[in-house]
């Protein structure tokens, strides 16, 4: 059994010295100052109580100052240590004396070898208490204990003061012995431990306590193995679990991982106290309704737009998944088989001549019907099988008693109506795709759109069918809600052959050759299958090309049909639809004005007009129109007689050409430049020939004056530039010419400005390697110009007084002595010359 003992760490002749101090010769050492290895040995003192004791009889009474109360029996309520003691027992209370005679031992373990002391408790039990609470009292019995081994003829002084235990400690400590002394303390202290021994073994009470403490210490050693096998089985347990949900989580992760995300399947199985089986019914209802759907032509074309312009679009459709099907082209006849009488013409083609069947001059496409008109239009589109025959695909929707047009339907013995032309023949190839297995499949939906009489009625259709079969081919509105699906028929109908009046036809359609026809006719001679582009407008922009993809839009039921729904809306509108083309300025502005007749003829767009240089085409078939109109443009300026060049430029082809120092234009020129540096020495002037940069100024100049009423009213005038550190021949070499995207904001804006005075346009002149400048005299256009405080806001120039449509044509203003002027469009100005000077 461990004792407690803080000098542990001491010299044993240390340590036994003062445990004769404390136990022996307390008294004696702290009222005496003879050196302590002077003093009388214990054996050397007669073995008698001193005389005074029996006047101070060592009795509680004497020490219990405060007069609490005892039980009058030696051994109240005493409980031997042997006892057994049952603390949940509520009828056998424990003895407090017992309970804190062992705490003071516990506290006091060198009390256990005063068999004095130990003999004073088991004759009064209750002072284990008092020395428990109160450690002065209990050093108080020990001095009183240890006069009572004083030898009878030593007296101890009794008024003495006290002497504290650390001052002796410290005098032994200060005074150590010489070696004689230690060997003797050290042999006394063996002498005294084997003693102390033999009384503790004797003792009963020292006896049962240490066979308490020792079956508490077994105990406390049981306790905490038991505890440490617990923990062991409690951390194998937990492994064990672990891994049972880790295989739990990894199974149904393989049931569910490609549906349902990882962490949605461990919320689950929490939620479901790691039952697999309801974990897996639970999650087999949230497993998402898959759906795919096809968007095809201008739906990708609205799903392009829509992706480009609406920044949470990944957030909102983060299922979603698209795949790109590649378009197959389908071998069209190139000649329309219905109309192959008209080949030969009256009288025969030329050799090699290519024949252009069109509308008879008065004839609208409104003046034919149902069946002419698809003849003319798309006969050369119908499966050769079939127009072998002499028979066309026509396609019709169910009707039934009660709706709006039943009485009106073509074949009164079938409850079908025919749709007309136009979406008979999107019908008819999207039909004829599926069975070619060709960029489309069945039971994939493709999107029509609606006509009546040869004109577009705004609707949006949905068309599918699951086999070639045509009676499972169905059709929906989508721009009405909860409109119904419809059956659809497909039948080939009939069409006699009126010999020469080919089908009727001749009435409305005259045949001639393409190499034959003028300027006037340019649009007749386009044919679709002539309007074939590698490169279109999505695939410029980083979008899908629509032309040459499908796409397969797959996810969650919810984010398919939100996406839809988004893209049908769009497409619905037809101004969403925008496509431009390069105007290269060389066709006047009636044929600009054909031009966009016979695109809306054709493609049914909104609007045509000239913006910023480029044709705008507004309309769903923009991109048709789109093509059709580059062909235009590109036959006008084939078949174009000249071009209005100026006088001056003698047919020259060259981009710049220097002038003759002797020529008038020269000295017209220098003399203008000098009128403000005079002090400049002109080295060339250089004139400006860039066609297509001229084609585009003479368009604007054009339209000017269609706006203007008045050739006086253009207000053409000559005015300098300088460009700085832009080089010069970026601009001329260029088709913008001057290019606002690299102005920047002056004092009246975002614009391209030009001084009447050369001396204002030095100061931004851009400078040679060899140290000469240079700058442009250019040619602008001013129209209708407004004089202006500076305003560096203005990014156009303001409405014209009483209008709110017509903006003035340019601005004017004043600074640093000069005229300066300011014009809010590249096409207004013309870089006509390029002068190289230098100071003198």
């Amino acid at each position: 059994m461990e004792v407690d003992n803080p000098s542990a760490q001491q010299p044993r002749w240390e340590r036994a010295a003062l445990e004769r101090v404390s136990n022996q010769e307390y008294i004696g050492e702290c009222s005496s100052s003879r050196p302590f290895t002077d003093r009388p040995r214990p054996q050397d003192l007669p073995a008698q109580i001193p005389s005074n004791f029996n006047q101070r009889p060592l009795t509680f009474t004497n020490y219990n100052p405060h007069s609490l109360p005892f039980g009058t029996s030696p051994y109240p309520n005493y409980h031997h240590p042997s006892t057994p003691h049952y603390p949940g027992n509520s009828s056998i209370q424990p003895d407090p004396n017992i309970a804190a005679k062992e705490q003071l031992f516990r506290n006091y373990s060198h009390l256990l070898f005063n068999h004095k002391f130990v003999e004073s408790l088991g004759r009064d039990p209750q002072l284990a208490q008092i020395f428990l609470n109160n450690p002065m009292l209990l050093h108080d019995y020990l001095v009183r204990l240890s006069e009572m081994e004083q030898p009878a003829n030593q007296n101890p002084t009794v008024n003495q003061a006290p002497c504290q235990p650390e001052q002796v400690r410290q005098r032994v400590v200060e005074q150590p012995p010489n070696n004689d002394t230690k060997k003797r303390l050290e042999k006394e202290a063996d002498k005294r431990e084997i003693k102390e021994e033999k009384w503790a073994l004797q003792d009963p009470d020292t006896i049962a306590l240490k066979a308490l403490l020792d079956a508490q210490i077994e105990e406390l050693e049981r306790d905490q193995a038991r505890r440490q096998q617990r923990e062991l089985q409690d951390k194998d347990e937990k492994r064990q679990k672990m891994e049972i949900r880790d295989h739990i989580i990894s199974e149904l992760s393989g049931i569910f991982g490609d549906k349902i995300p990882l962490d949605k399947i461990k919320l689950q199985l929490k939620q479901s106290l790691w039952d697999k089986q309801r974990a897996i019914d639970l999650l087999t209802k949230e497993i998402p309704d898959i759906l795919k759907i096809t968007f095809e032509g201008r739906q990708v074309v609205a799903f392009n737009r829509i992706r480009a312009t609406d920044i949470s679009f990944n957030n909102k459709y983060r299922s979603i998944q698209i795949t790109l099907v590649q378009k197959e082209s389908i071998n069209r006849q190139q000649i329309n088989p219905y109309l192959a009488g008209f080949l030969q013409g009256d009288g025969g083609a030329a050799s090699g001549a290519r024949i252009n069947i069109k509308l008879r001059e008065g004839v609208a496409e409104q003046d034919l019907t149902q069946m002419q008109h698809f003849i003319w239009r798309y006969g050369s589109s119908v499966d050769a099988k079939v127009s072998a025959l002499k028979k066309v695909p026509w396609w019709s929707y169910g009707i039934k008693k009660g709706d709006n047009n039943y009485e009106s339907r073509q074949d009164k013995n079938v409850d079908f109506f025919e749709f007309d032309s136009d979406q008979n023949f999107q019908i008819e190839m999207v039909y004829q795709e599926c069975s070619e297995g060709v960029s489309r499949r069945f039971g994939d939906k493709f999107t029509i759109i609606g006509d009546q009489g040869i004109v577009k009625n705004g609707y949006i259709y949905e068309v599918w069918g699951a086999s070639p079969d045509p009676s499972t081919w169905y059709e929906q509105n989508v721009t009405l809600k909860n409109a119904p699906k419809r059956q659809l028929r497909r039948v080939l109908k009939d069409i006699e052959d009126e010999g020469d009046a080919q089908f009727g036809m001749r009435a409305f359609v005259v045949a001639e050759e393409q190499e034959k026809a003028d300027i006037d006719n340019i649009f007749d001679q386009i044919h679709e299958s002539d309007l074939v582009e590698r490169d279109t407008e999505e695939e410029k922009e980083g979008g899908i090309d629509h032309t040459k993809f499908n796409m397969v839009v797959e996810g969650v039921r919810e984010d398919v049909e939100n996406l839809k729904e988004q893209v049908n809306q769009y497409c619905q509108n037809p101004r969403n639809f925008v496509s431009y083309v390069d105007f290269e300025g060389s066709a006047t502005a009636d044929f600009v004005d054909a031009l966009k007749q016979e695109a809306m003829n054709r493609y049914q767009i909104n609007d045509l007009l000239i913006v910023a240089g480029r044709l705008k085409i507004i309309g769903f078939n923009c991109e048709q129109a789109r093509k059709f109109t580059k062909r235009a443009l590109m036959l006008r300026a084939q078949y174009a007689q000249q071009i209005s060049l100026p006088r001056h430029w003698d047919n020259d082809p060259s981009l710049i050409r220097q002038l003759n120092a002797q020529t008038e234009e020269f000295k017209t020129i220098d003399a203008e430049f000098k009128k403000t540096i005079p002090n400049a020495e002109i080295i060339k002037v250089e004139r400006i020939q860039n066609i297509r940069l001229w084609q585009k100024f003479l368009l604007e100049q054009n339209q000017m004056l269609e706006k203007l009423q008045n050739k006086q009213d253009l207000n053409i005038r000559y005015h300098f530039h300088g460009t700085r550190n832009t080089p010069p021949t970026s601009i001329y070499e260029s088709e913008q010419g001057f290019n606002l995207a690299y102005a920047n904001d002056g004092m009246w804006g975002r614009a391209n400005y030009f001084a009447a005075k050369a001396a204002y346009s030095h100061d931004y002149r851009h400078t040679l390697p060899d140290g000469t400048f240079q700058m442009f005299q250019a040619r602008v256009i001013l129209g209708k110009c407004k004089a202006m405080k500076s305003d560096r806001g203005l990014r156009e120039p303001p409405f014209i007084e009483g209008s709110t449509t017509v903006h003035y044509d340019s601005i004017s203003g004043h600074t640093n002595n000069s005229d300066v002027y300011m014009v809010y469009s590249n096409l207004k100005a013309y870089p006509e010359y390029l002068i190289t000077y230098k100071l003198n």
